[in-house]
């Protein structure tokens, strides 16, 4: 027998035992009847052993001390006796413990091994009120080192769950405590402590309590007690502070300081020291250089480019498919030496991509067709790229023939090519979704795609795979005409719900006529009910769910017309199936405030401050949802939490400073915004880590210069701000938003002449753009934005926003540019006709219905909504 499976059996054996003394009387326990029955336990009579042994234990914690001198004894009988006592009061056994709490203890003893089910245990203890609670900081504190950390994780995992109950029950002092116990535990103990301090508005005295050293860290170790320091110094803003001790921490490895002095933005220094990097020469030649262009040591700047030239040369890729050196020549404003890089290394669809993202379109062509001529090893995947610009552009015969002379590749049940998905994606991103469905079913004559299904859905299908094989397994016994293709094609039609009403409606009663409908199944035709208009069967599909996520989304039906009660409800039943959700708490709180419950609702955000703890993974995803749902200030609040609990450096502490950078644009502090997208970058600037799309390569860095110029202006530096948006310009000489986000500034300034050339030149390439592309919707609907939001023009705005419905009618943001036009030109009944289109189109997007909202309340002069709010 295995020793797990031993100790669990013995564990079982043991503890029926005491959990039938607990319902007896406890014994007087004055020191002298406590050391008699010490005595009694070495007694050669069993049942008066067994007696003081029970007597002993039903004195609990006066018989403690008593019972652990006992436990040295030499009397093996007397030792046994009272270690077994010991182990039953450190595993929280007391004669005064509930029987519930007591057959709790036991399964977890009995569950040794069974991670997911001792996580499950802990869970309801926790919730057994100040008796359960007081069992498992009695756990905590006397677990064996050697399984400590297993404990402590465990914990961490199950105290979301519990947490709503543990604050109704009035536990603070207990999970402050409980904190202290999992802080110095694992890698993730100390982001754990900071974020409760950081959540419950407690940092100061946590912090200065680890300054000193005693209190509650008083036994840490000395390594962790710094580590929480560090943590700590850092989310009071202390950034000097937390790199002072990461230098102790660290030494000699200097990532942690590095990192930080990043977060600090101490360019400076980084510039002076150089980075922390002494193995990959290119990686550390490409941070230097990042250094010194930030800490403004031009000449020097100039000086590393050599460096970062010479090892190009010798350079490999980062783990995906781009140069190192050319990424680092890209992100800091070196275009063209990133161009000649990626040329070099034979990185041609890159450098076309690239060229592309820069409207430089001859230069890309011609980078094509030499391809062609040389009959480049990467030709495929250039000519698809090729091709979906073209498309985009409008040259869709050309784009065809392109796609189609690929795609003739492709042979009925053989394995498909490399480049099989990039054709997909190609397809997919140039809206061919059609020919890219019967391109996917080509190689499968069977009408299966195997092994293949994964891979095949995550072009198609992207951001909704999920959806996608939900709708795959309940079509499967379906006769659809046409093959695979046609089940590819109608499942794309149901995800981007551009099936009729009539045809949702059939699809829906299928779905409803299932006695085994799956969950996810549920979710996916509730998704297609909501954005088809059909709100009763979205309703009716959510009710009968039986996931948290289906009571969130029918709390949310109910929300959108204003039944608060109703969806309180619904968030209620979220939180009972599923506790430990932040998300549900914030919806909670947002259908209290409608209810006029504001208490409660401040409760219910204070709660879903301290949920996630120091799972950094799980505010993420907050974040992000609540950006989705248009909460942006609440997203806001949640990032600063994000970055407290973050390691340093770490992805995830990237992604809180974009988060936050994000929010400081939308409050009009553009300066720090900027420096925020600087330092979230990055995350971009390791080995291991590469933007999904190239453009992003020019477009980060434009949007960088672009809010540096606008908070320049705010700060009346205007000279710099000019040189900003000429940088900006360079990287993105047709991109629309600088003019739109500077133009107003400018004349307020009374800078219009500025505004006016800036306006005028980026006019002038668009329209150049559209006599060269007149079918380029995109293109029509820029120029047509920036007049729309400039307020000039308009009457031109508005045909070229007409135009670029015409050739694409599918996209409610074209709408949406339309109906800010009308809404500037005066025209407000013809601009809400076109915007309760776009909702209509993406009744998801919070934006569209901020937008409706606003153009309903008539003042053409109101702030628009942030774009991004949602996305």
């Amino acid at each position: 027998m295995r020793l797990t499976s031993l100790i669990a059996l013995l564990a079982l054996m043991v503890f029926p035992v005491f959990a039938a003394m607990a319902q007896t009387p406890a014994a007087k326990a004055d020191q002298a009847s406590i050391a008699r029955w010490i005595r009694d336990l070495a007694d050669g009579d069993f049942e008066a052993r067994e007696k003081a042994s029970n007597s002993l234990w039903k004195a609990g914690n006066a018989a403690e001390k008593a019972l652990q001198e006992a436990a040295k004894s030499d009397d093996l009988e007397v030792k046994k006796r009272a270690q077994e006592i010991l182990q039953k009061f450190a595993m929280g056994q007391l004669p005064d413990t509930p029987l519930v709490v007591l057959d709790l203890l036991g399964e977890f003893q009995a569950a040794i091994g069974d991670q997911p089910r001792r996580q499950a245990v802990l869970r309801k203890l926790l919730v057994e009120g100040k008796a359960g609670m007081a069992a498992v900081l009695r756990m905590a504190r006397n677990e064996p080192e050697i399984t400590r950390m297993a404990l402590m994780d465990l914990l961490a995992q199950a105290l979301p769950a519990a947490m709503g109950r543990l604050e109704a029950t009035g536990q603070k002092e207990s999970l402050d405590e409980l904190m202290a116990l999992i802080g110095p535990h694992g890698s993730i103990g100390a982001a754990h402590l900071t974020a409760w301090a950081a959540a419950t508005d407690t940092l100061p005295g946590w912090l200065a309590t680890a300054e000193k050293g005693d209190g509650r860290f008083a036994t840490w170790p000395a390594v962790r007690r710094q580590q929480a320091l560090m943590l700590l110094r850092r989310a009071s803003g202390n950034l000097p502070g937390a790199i002072e001790v990461a230098r102790k921490i660290n030494a000699p490895n200097t990532s942690d300081v590095e990192a930080l002095q990043i977060e600090q933005g101490a360019w400076a220094d980084l510039a002076k020291v150089g980075p922390s990097d002494m193995n990959d020469p290119t990686h550390r030649a490409g941070l230097k250089v990042t250094f010194l262009r930030l800490a403004g040591k031009t000449k020097e700047f100039n000086e590393s480019l050599d460096l970062l030239r010479e090892l190009a040369g010798r350079d490999h890729d980062d783990g995906e498919r781009l140069p190192y050196s050319a990424k680092a020549m890209l992100l800091n404003d070196q275009t063209e030496e990133g161009l000649k890089t990626l040329m070099a290394t034979n990185h041609r669809s890159l450098a076309f991509e690239i060229l592309a993202a820069q409207m430089r379109y001859k230069e890309a062509f011609a980078l094509a067709d030499a391809a062609r001529k040389g009959m480049d090893r990467d030709l495929p995947e250039l000519e698809l790229v090729e091709a979906r610009l073209r498309w985009l552009l409008g040259e869709k015969k050309r784009a065809a023939e392109i796609f189609d002379r690929q795609a003739v590749i492709l042979v009925p049940g053989q394995e498909p090519p490399l480049f099989f998905e990039m054709l997909l994606e190609n397809e997919i991103m140039a809206g061919r979704r059609d020919e890219a469905c019967a391109h996917a079913a080509r190689p499968f004559p069977t009408g299966e795609l195997g092994d293949w299904k994964g891979r095949v859905f995550a072009k198609l299908y992207p951001e909704k795979t999920g959806d996608a094989d939900a709708w795959w397994e309940h079509l499967a016994n379906r006769a659809i005409p046409g093959g695979l293709a046609a089940r590819l094609k109608l499942i794309g039609s149901i995800l981007n719900a551009t099936v009729t009403k009539p045809e949702a409606r059939d699809l829906l009663a299928g779905v409803e006529s299932r006695a085994d409908m799956p969950e996810d199944l549920r979710l996916a035709a509730a998704d297609l009910a909501r954005r088809t208009g059909l709100a009763a069967e979205e309703e009716r599909l959510l009710a009968k769910g039986k996931r948290a996520m289906s009571r969130i989304g029918l709390g949310d039906a109910l929300a959108r017309r204003d039944d608060w009660a109703g969806a309180l409800k619904a968030y209620d039943a979220a939180e009972t199936l599923e506790p430990g959700d932040p998300l549900v708490q914030i919806l909670r709180a947002v259908a209290l405030d409608h209810l006029g419950r504001k208490a409660e609702a401040q409760s219910a955000r204070s709660l879903a401050r301290r949920i996630p703890l120091g799972f950094d993974g799980v505010r993420s995803r907050l974040v992000q949802e609540l950006m989705r749902r248009g909460l942006v200030e609440l997203a806001g609040d949640h990032s600063k939490l994000l970055l407290v609990c973050t390691k340093p450096g770490s992805y995830e502490a990237g992604n809180a400073q974009r988060f936050i950078a994000q929010d400081m644009a939308r409050r009009d502090r553009f300066l720090e915004a900027a420096a925020g997208q600087q330092k979230a970058l990055f995350r971009i600037m390791g080995r291991d880590v590469s933007f999904i799309y190239p453009t992003a390569y020019v477009s980060v860095p434009a949007l960088m210069h672009r809010l540096q110029a606008r908070g320049l202006l705010a700060a009346g530096k205007v000279d710099e701000a000019l040189s900003e948006m000429k940088t900006c310009q360079k990287l993105m000489p047709r991109d629309v938003e600088l003019p739109i986000l500077v133009y107003d500034a400018l004349v307020r300034i009374n800078r219009k002449p500025d505004a006016d050339a800036l306006y005028g030149s980026t006019l002038t390439a668009h329209e150049e753009l559209i006599r060269d592309y007149p079918e380029c919707a995109w293109a029509r609907n820029g120029a047509a934005w920036m007049m729309a939001c400039c307020r000039r023009d308009l009457d031109r705005a508005v045909v070229h926003a007409r135009k670029a419905i015409e050739i694409n009618p599918e996209s409610p943001g074209y709408r949406d540019t339309l109906a800010e036009a009308l809404f500037q030109k005066g025209e407000k009944a013809a601009a809400l006709e076109e915007i309760r289109k776009a909702v209509a189109m993406d009744p998801r997007r919070v934006y569209y219905r901020k937008q409706l909202a606003r153009i309903e309340a008539g003042n053409a002069s109101a702030q628009r909504p942030d774009e991004n709010d949602d996305e």
